[in-house]
């Protein structure tokens, strides 16, 4: 199963019937976004200078910029790996990769709420039960937003944000500062043992699911208790502001590849406000929400329309769409896998996990 330690209790490891986002819709409903997103962005950034940007453009750049995001994923996957070996997993090589990947594809759902879908797999693939692995991915997503808050909060420091004017830093104080709120009652709650004991207390009341929803609620809050311990949290945060910054040079190398000078601080900022404010919206991806943060601090700043337009669309192909890219691929082939284990579990007559 790849676990190291003792389990929870049976029923424990044995949840609530999962339910595996939809790929297919969700996609979809996310190209609709985009598309009206990238038509809104176009049209208020004048396509004619567009046209005639994308000509300019210094393509040896190109390369840079799209390696990018792929270097952040190296960074968030040495944290993936170092969280499954924290909650008591020792996970092989191949599926963990695959797995982490998977989860990519699901950066379009809101916040990227769909990245528990690497539990299913993580359950299906290697029998890690839900109340084990659950912790794992809400504690990732977690130490980025503490990541990524910190980025935002060291561009602000840095007077990023007073620049932009008066509109920019009021939309930064409002952005970063429901992130901060939002992230210290998670992490309050999920290390809260009288807040999950209550619950747990609550739920074991419900007929017929009760029990096991109870085991699992405290299972969960002690793999999250144990997985944003203070040096955990601390570790892992540090590691999350190298790999988001790494997001935040798109910009600057974008904006040199239209010729324009701007401190790479700036690059970081705008990517960390925009991927809060996308989270903060709930749209799928942060879809219109994070590429209008691009778009209006960089005009704000000083840049023209059209530059702000082509850094925006370019900078949501390497960060976003490149990335769905990559976790499609790797979804297939997972359900691939999952697909391999069934037909052999079949076979052998024994039940799968």
């Amino acid at each position: 199963m790849g676990q190291d330690r003792d389990g929870p209790s049976e029923g424990a490891s044995t949840p609530l019937p999962a339910r595996v986002p939809r790929l297919g819709r969700g996609l979809l409903l996310s190209v609709v976004f985009l598309v009206l997103t990238l038509a809104g962005v176009s049209l208020v950034s004048d396509l004619g200078q567009l046209g005639g940007l994308a000509q300019t453009f210094d393509r040896r750049l190109l390369l840079p910029i799209f390696l990018l995001a792929p270097a952040n994923y190296v960074f968030r996957y040495y944290k993936w790996t170092f969280l499954l070996r924290r909650a008591g997993l020792r996970v092989p090589p191949g599926p963990s990769l695959t797995i982490f990947l998977a989860g990519l594809s699901m950066t379009v759902t809101p916040a990227k709420a769909g990245e528990l879908i690497k539990t299913h797999y993580l359950k299906e693939i290697l029998g890690v039960p839900y109340a084990v692995s659950t912790p794992v991915v809400v504690a990732e997503r977690i130490l980025d937003s503490a990541s990524v808050l910190i980025l935002a909060l060291a561009g602000a420091s840095a007077g990023i944000g007073a620049v932009a004017g008066r509109t920019g830093v009021d939309y930064a104080t409002y952005i970063v500062s429901a992130s901060a709120i939002g992230l210290a009652l998670a992490v309050f709650l999920l290390r809260s043992r009288r807040g999950l004991k209550w619950f747990s207390g609550l739920v074991r009341h419900l007929p017929g699911v009760g029990q096991s929803l109870a085991e699992f609620v405290e299972a969960f809050g002690a793999g999250s208790r144990q997985l944003l311990d203070p040096r955990t949290f601390v570790w892992c945060t540090l590691v999350g502001i190298l790999s988001w910054s790494l997001e935040g040079l798109v910009v600057y190398l974008t904006l040199a590849g239209l010729g324009q000078v701007s401190p790479p601080l700036l690059g970081v900022f705008v990517v960390a406000l925009a991927s809060l404010a996308g989270a903060v919206s709930l749209l799928p991806g942060g879809i219109g929400a994070a590429e209008a943060t691009i778009f209006g601090l960089l005009v704000l700043y000083g840049f023209p329309r059209a530059v702000a337009g082509a850094t925006t669309i370019v900078t949501r192909a390497a960060t976003l769409w490149l990335g769905v890219a990559i976790g499609a691929v790797a979804l297939a082939l997972a359900e691939r896998e999952v697909g391999r284990r069934r037909r052999m579990s079949r076979q052998s007559g024994r039940p799968q996990g």
